[in-house]
């Protein structure tokens, strides 16, 4: 939600351009999906940005996270030793 928020001017702008109701709706549908992939795609960046700026190490995870990546890496040297 915090990255849509700044799109919706833009959302509100093309229910103000002429033309059919679905043809406006598919706009916003599609100016929505677009901005949802950026996002998601700088989600990983932002999220290690947010973390420096409030004084937190940028690789922070949660503990359930680091578990489990800890459990994967011992499965696999476990799996694939030489």
């Amino acid at each position: 939600m915090r990255g849509l928020f700044p799109m919706t001017p833009i959302f509100a702008a093309f229910l103000l351009f002429p033309g059919e109701l679905w043809l406006r709706g598919a706009m916003i549908l599609l100016a929505f999906l677009l901005a949802v992939f950026y996002i998601v795609a700088y989600m990983p960046m932002n999220r290690a940005h947010r973390l420096a700026k409030h004084g937190f190490p940028q690789d922070l995870e949660s503990p359930a996270r680091a578990t489990r990546r800890a459990a994967e890496r011992a499965a696999y040297e476990a799996r694939y030793q030489r």
